[in-house]
């Protein structure tokens, strides 16, 4: 097996400076967002979810943000019969992190997690291809599965049920938002000397940004 200490590769973006960042996190994430797909960075909205259950063990899976609120909310879609879900119902607290290897960029993101109601969660459905709705029925997550047939099957039949006719969104499917209490934005440099700014929310639109070590 290969030495995975040699795969090592040098930072050289420029630096970030404190007065670079926008004051609101969520304005400068949205900037850094669209810098991060305009140069073709690889599902630029992909993110892992980080959740802790009752009994303290962390679980982390990669989900896709689907939208940023007025508020400053970050939203995503699942299974609410899912792990994660679980998970959330137990502690809201979690954590999400962004990895964009082209622009050698990370922003992490620690909040709290909190249904959306039945209305916007049914909007975004009605938005999903339908090969998506049909496949929210059909999954259910999580859960043990005998073979990738028996989920295929799951899914033709739904197919066949919705077939002519409006795909209705689960009763266990739906949103979640994340409301940010810390952002942190991290860009890579020469030497691992990284540059780190923490914002810590001080009030309900005032946030201290600091300089952390790499």
């Amino acid at each position: 097996m290969k030495n995975l200490a040699d795969l090592r590769r040098e930072y050289e973006k420029p630096p970030l400076h404190k007065s670079d960042l926008n004051k609101s996190p969520v304005s400068q994430f949205e900037i850094w967002l669209e810098e991060a797909k305009a140069i073709g960075e690889c599902e630029a909205n992909a993110m892992t979810l980080s959740t802790v259950s009752l009994n303290g063990e962390v679980s982390a899976r990669v989900v896709l943000l689907k939208m940023i609120s007025p508020s400053g909310t970050l939203q995503f879609y699942t299974n609410y019969g899912s792990r994660k879900s679980e998970d959330i119902e137990g502690n809201p607290r979690v954590s999400l992190n962004f990895w964009w290897p082209l622009s050698m960029r990370q922003v992490r993101i620690n909040g709290i997690a909190s249904k959306l109601s039945n209305d916007e969660s049914r909007k975004y459905f009605q938005e999903r291809p339908r090969n998506a709705q049909i496949g929210a029925w059909a999954s259910k997550q999580s859960q043990l599965l005998k073979s990738r047939e028996l989920l295929e099957d799951f899914y033709l039949r739904t197919a066949k049920r919705f077939e002519g006719k409006e795909v209705s969104m689960p009763p266990f499917w739906g949103g979640y938002e994340v409301k940010a209490k810390s952002w942190e934005f991290w860009q890579g440099q020469s030497c691992r000397l990284h540059d780190r700014f923490l914002y810590t929310e001080e009030a309900e639109t005032l946030w201290r940004i600091e300089r952390l070590f790499p």
